[in-house]
C-alpha cells in the first residue's frame, strides 16, 4: 500500500476532480502527446497510478482529510500548508510514501498569488 501527502489552497471537491482528471485523460493522447504526458506526471500520485494502469494493476483509493489549515499569509510571510506537508514528510515517512524528498526543499506555490507579476491588467 502507498500513501500521499497531498496539499491545496483550493476546496477540496476541485482538487479531488482534478486528480480524477489526472488518472482518467488518456483519451486525449490522440490530441496532443504531451497533453497525455502532462496527466500522467501532474503529481506522484497520478504518476504513480499511470504506472499501475501501464502494468495491468487494479488499485484502490482511499481518500482523507489529515489535517486543516490556511495556506500562505502576506503578514507573516508564512505558509501553514507548506509547513505542514514537510512536517509529515519528515515526521510521519509511512504517510507519504509516493511524496519526494525533493519536496522539501521547494518554496511555497501559494505565495504566487500575492505577487506583484501575479497580477493580470
Amino acid at each position: 500500500m502507498e500513501t500521499y501527502i497531498g496539499l491545496c489552497d483550493t476546496p477540496f471537491k476541485l482538487r479531488y476532480r482534478n486528480h480524477i482528471c489526472s488518472f482518467l485523460n488518456e483519451r486525449y493522447s490522440h490530441i496532443c502527446s504531451f497533453l497525455s504526458e502532462l496527466y500522467r506526471n501532474v503529481t506522484e500520485l497520478s504518476k504513480h497510478i499511470w504506472n499501475l494502469k501501464d502494468r495491468n494493476i487494479e488499485y484502490n483509493i482511499k481518500w482523507r482529510k489529515i489535517m486543516r489549515t490556511r495556506s500562505y499569509s502576506k503578514v507573516t510571510k508564512s505558509c501553514n500548508l507548506c509547513f505542514w506537508e514537510k512536517y509529515f514528510i519528515l515526521c510521519k515517512p509511512e504517510m507519504s510514501t509516493l511524496n519526494k524528498r525533493n519536496e522539501l526543499a521547494s518554496s511555497c506555490r501559494h505565495s504566487w498569488k500575492f505577487l506583484l507579476k501575479s497580477v493580470i491588467s
